[in-house]
């Protein structure tokens, strides 16, 4: 839905000059993820370090998670004027992690 959203406000939007561009990345590790801090998505600590190896291991390019900065420099890309002809595009920034076929069903229960 909030991809047809991207593609649809590009459009009528690309009149005036304006590009409208999103990015979906896969799992990050951020503090919250990780639980470095204490705003954890409610998973206990064994739980989330079962997720995170089992989502590493989904990474076909790099068996890593992402890392924010890699996150903001794609951000910053699409900011920037390397990018002054592209509107409307979904950057993907998950190691080719969506390219894989696990759902982790698990993990979905659990929240």
């Amino acid at each position: 839905m909030v991809q047809m959203l991207i593609k649809t406000v590009a459009l009528e939007t690309a009149y005036f000059g304006i590009r409208i561009n999103g990015v979906a990345a896969g799992v990050t590790r951020t503090a919250a993820r990780t639980k470095q801090e204490d705003i954890g998505m409610a998973l206990s600590d064994v739980e989330n370090r079962r997720f995170l190896f089992e989502a590493r291991q989904d990474v076909p390019l790099q068996n890593q998670l992402n890392h924010p900065a890699e996150v903001a420099n794609s951000l910053l890309f699409l900011a920037s004027s390397d990018s002054s002809f592209t509107t409307g595009e979904i950057l993907v920034i998950d190691g080719g992690q969506s390219l894989t076929t696990n759902k982790y069903d698990d993990y979905v229960r659990l929240l």
